[in-house]
């Protein structure tokens, strides 16, 4: 996850393939250093752009999982995406960001999708600007409290 990615660019990197990207602008500038800082800057390199990976993977697997969840128990709703898909694409190329506006239908699903498990659930911290009392429990004033929107959701809908 963290050798192999970096190996990659600057393999491209000397071959003259590399594309421009987090990782090749940042080794760019680590060949600009001492031996002995230039390991380090990479070894920095390689651990934070894993982590960022680690991160981005595990949230597209949280993200993907309503989608899939959703397209199997309602087929119907896919049909009607794959619909939208054919009307705007031809058989020959992805959708584009510039695509966006025209999948009206898509958009709603994706947001559905993400109101139905947020990858992140605690959501951003608040602090209490005054003393609080909810379901019972003293919350002082200053408190930091965190939702958890997932365990709020499924209490809605029940």
């Amino acid at each position: 996850m963290m050798d192999e990615p970096i190996d990659s660019v600057k393999n491209a990197m000397r071959e003259g393939t590399a594309v421009a990207s987090l990782a090749s602008e940042h080794l760019e500038e680590a060949e600009k250093l001492s031996v002995s800082e230039r390991q380090r800057a990479e070894r920095a390199i390689k651990e934070t752009l894993g982590s960022l990976f680690q991160a981005g993977s595990d949230t597209t697997v949280n993200s993907m999982t309503p989608l899939f969840v959703a397209l199997i128990l309602y087929p119907e709703v896919q049909k009607r995406a794959q619909a939208e898909l054919d009307l705007v694409l031809s058989r020959d190329r992805l959708p584009a960001l510039e695509d966006k506006p025209r999948f009206p239908y898509i958009e709603a699903m994706c947001k559905e999708f993400t109101r139905w498990r947020m990858v992140t659930p605690m959501g951003v911290p608040h602090a209490t600007t005054e003393d609080d009392v909810y379901r019972g429990f003293f919350i002082p004033k200053g408190s930091v409290v965190l939702s958890d929107a997932w365990t709020e959701h499924s209490e809605a809908t029940q």
